[in-house]
């Protein structure tokens, strides 16, 4: 029996509001909060397009306990409520946001697909078929509540407040998910039959709760648990849901309104041919819901080739903590979409879209390309490297967003995203059953990826061994867990003492500051076919710098047979 999970969202549009008016402090915007969703071809584009008898698609919870609805006119709101503030969230933003949500459930099973703004409301799916007893744990043999429960953290992580419910068919995990009240996911084994009537919603509370002009508001509660619809049990999941589960017309929900149907379990008890004439084109489907047959094909999403993230700010920030508390909450989603791609991030890209219209905007958005000597993919080590990049240098002198003395512009942003343009597998390593893991193997690659970042990817690396008769030639630094260059023939890299730590020049020290030469290897005249070409007797010498009163250590020398000089050219530790 195939089993899909379904992420609901009630206030998707809402949340990307919030997080637009949270630009300048990280607690966010308060007081009450409406959201009218933009639609390709729709009337309302902007916030200048606003109109008193635009409806508003989302609220926020001070705005409900004011008496403002979904669905109301923005002259009704305001009536109630003259501080209310209306923004304007595009679908395309809204789509997006359901985009990386997808991108991520691919780590819970192998297909997954989203909807936005259609019929069954902002919804992502994932096939979870075969998938749940690998999050058995005691207490859940079958792993089903686990594994709801691991989606709906990972889902609160990238910043969205949803419900997840797993069910056998697409329609009904969805439709459970958004209508299902806040109960044990044991309800929906009990026997329909019993205390049936006093389930049944009476007098005032009936009218007000299942309404067909009304939708039932979603709770966004993190701590929701989720609700679980037992296999070939969707008749009796959808049985004790409302009416506007289905999806059906407001002209068939006020028919079937007057007729006493509350729930779609009353449908049950009406004649079929007369509510298959009322329902219409929707009567195959209705009926099969019905019967608990849900056939509904997953259209599977393919994540797009380069993930991206992006905000938009509602105001301009101009300072670095505001951008860091942005590329923060970027850094979560992309770092749970690398995860659920099985990926890891080898090269980034930062772009801040400024203010163009602010004198001294530079003709073009700044960018900042980062090269990561090791490929990361948790959304903690992807930001500590953001973050080091920008403190930088070399970053400060790409994005100068702080008014400083030294004459560096000031110039809002925007806009701000982080898009991966070179990834890599992210390959598991086998672990030892009775050998703990060494901490160095965890914490190593960010440290790493944190140096090259600040001090750039031609200082960070380590030393490898080549094959070559040039002594001071066989010391190579190169980038961090690199394969070693590969040999076809039989090493020609001697057993002896070699450099353990090499210098980007070779520094020349007069002969007098060397003592105790000791000759490690002798070489004569070898490529000889360069013009540069001499011999490299290699020595490993005390450096004194200091005139005698103090020392650098065991140095790798070799001596210039023109001028007598040394050539320092690495240590041996």
């Amino acid at each position: 029996m195939p089993r899909f999970a379904a992420i609901a969202f009630s206030g998707i549009a809402l949340e990307i509001a919030r997080q637009r008016l949270s630009s300048e402090r990280a607690g966010g915007s308060e007081g009450p909060l409406a959201v009218v969703v933009a639609r390709p071809g729709g009337a309302v584009q902007g916030e200048g397009s606003l109109l008193g008898n635009t409806r508003l698609s989302e609220v926020s919870p001070e705005a409900r306990g004011c008496g403002i609805r979904q669905g109301e006119t923005i002259a009704a709101a305001k009536a109630k409520h003259g501080a209310l503030r209306v923004r304007v969230v595009e679908q395309a933003a809204v789509q997006a946001a359901l985009v990386g949500v997808a991108e991520m459930a691919l780590m819970f099973g192998a297909t997954t697909s989203f909807e936005a703004g259609g019929a069954a409301g902002d919804v992502v799916w994932v096939d979870v078929t075969g998938c749940a007893h690998l999050h058995a744990r005691e207490g859940d043999p079958g792993g089903e509540r686990s594994l709801g429960e691991a989606i709906a953290q990972a889902v609160l992580a990238m910043g969205h407040a949803c419900r997840v419910a797993i069910a056998d068919g697409v329609r009904v995990a969805a439709a459970v998910a958004r209508f299902a009240p806040h109960r044990p996911a044991a309800a929906f084994e009990r026997n329909p039959q019993e205390g049936a009537k006093s389930r049944r919603p009476t007098g005032n509370r009936q009218s007000s709760a299942f309404a067909p002009s009304r939708l039932p508001v979603l709770s966004s509660s993190p701590r929701c648990p989720p609700l679980i619809v037992p296999p070939f049990s969707n008749a009796r999941a959808m049985g004790r849901l409302p009416l506007v589960a289905l999806g059906l017309s407001s002209d068939a929900l006020g028919w079937l309104s007057k007729v006493g149907a509350r729930r779609v379990g009353d449908l049950a008890r009406l004649p079929r041919p007369g509510l298959a004439a009322r329902l219409g084109h929707d009567a195959q489907r209705v009926m099969a819901l019905l019967e608990g047959d849900d056939r509904a094909p997953l259209r599977p999403h393919v994540p797009p080739e380069k993930p991206v993230e992006r905000a938009e700010l509602e105001y301009g920030i101009t300072h670095h903590e505001a951008l860091f508390f942005v590329v923060k909450r970027l850094c979560d989603r992309l770092g749970a979409r690398l995860e659920g791609r099985g990926k890891r991030a080898a090269k980034l890209l930062l772009r801040l879209e400024v203010d163009h219209a602010v004198a001294g905007a530079p003709p073009k958005d700044p960018t900042l390309p980062l090269t990561l000597a090791s490929p990361l993919s948790r959304a903690d080590e992807l930001f500590a490297v953001v973050r080091a990049k920008v403190e930088s240098p070399d970053g400060a002198a790409r994005i100068a967003i702080e008014h400083e003395a030294g004459g560096a512009m000031d110039v809002p942003i925007l806009a701000v995203s982080l898009e991966v343009t070179e990834e890599v597998l992210a390959e598991g390593a086998p672990q030892h059953l009775f050998v703990p893991e060494a901490r160095a193997e965890r914490a190593l690659p960010r440290v790493v990826a944190e140096l090259s970042a600040e001090l750039g990817a031609q200082a960070v690396g380590v030393l490898a061994l080549v094959d070559t008769w040039v002594t001071v030639g066989r010391s190579r630094l190169v980038p961090y867990r690199a394969s070693p260059p590969s040999r076809t023939g039989p090493p020609l890299v001697s057993a002896g003492e070699e450099m353990s730590r090499l210098l980007p020049e070779p520094k020349v020290v007069p002969r007098g500051a060397l003592t105790h030469l000791r000759l490690v290897a002798r070489s004569e005249l070898v490529e000889w076919w360069r013009p540069e070409a001499q011999a490299h007797d290699a020595f490993v010498a005390f450096w004194d710098e200091g005139g005698g009163q103090g020392g650098r250590g065991a140095a790798w020398v070799s001596i210039d047979p023109r001028t007598g000089d040394g050539l320092v050219h690495g240590w041996v530790d």
